[in-house]
């Protein structure tokens, strides 16, 4: 280990990092870029900004749901997505798995499998895997929406989502 020292003038204290070998190239790679401009706790110290928040913000989603939020990663293809290939990547907990059922004329045709997650901003993904038909994804911004246009692929999981999500799914009558 190399040892890197961070000292910033003023109110602030000094401040030690220790830097692995291994990621030697990295910090002189960021040295370079800051061109002499900005220091190296300058950078360090916009890297934080943007991580806190972040960081803070998953916490308290996967407090309020219960779940351990992780990077997921889909590749949409098929006839939806007019033969192209794209790539879907967010971070979300699985809040529950449906087999999906098609109609054609009259009979009943097993159409694959929706998944569905929470991100941490609240919005529910719907992932909808056709096999060979393709797969695609479906977003809705609030608990309502998504009731509205899937909730009855989910009939059977509804009450487990909603309180996943943190909405109560009851109506009041008086």
């Amino acid at each position: 280990m190399r040892e890197s020292v961070v000292t910033e003038r003023g109110s602030m204290p000094k401040i030690t990092l220790y830097v692995k070998d291994a990621s030697t190239p990295l910090w002189d790679r960021a040295r370079k870029l800051a061109g002499g401009t900005d220091s190296l706790s300058g950078i360090v110290t916009e890297a934080l900004a943007a991580y806190v928040p972040e960081e803070e913000a998953r916490r308290r989603a996967e407090k309020q749901i219960g779940k351990r939020l992780q990077p997921h990663t889909f590749e949409l293809h098929g006839a939806a997505h007019d033969g192209y290939s794209q790539t879907l990547k967010f971070i979300g907990a699985e809040l529950a798995q449906t087999k999906l059922i098609g109609v054609s004329g009259a009979r009943e045709l097993q159409g694959g499998t929706g998944t569905l997650f929470v991100t941490k901003g609240r919005n529910l993904v719907l992932v909808e895997d056709r096999g060979k038909s393709g797969t695609t994804v479906r977003v809705s911004k609030t608990f309502t929406e998504f009731v509205r246009d899937h909730g009855s692929k989910f009939k059977d999981q509804i009450n487990e989502i909603a309180a996943a999500v943190g909405d109560d799914f009851s109506w009041r009558v008086e």
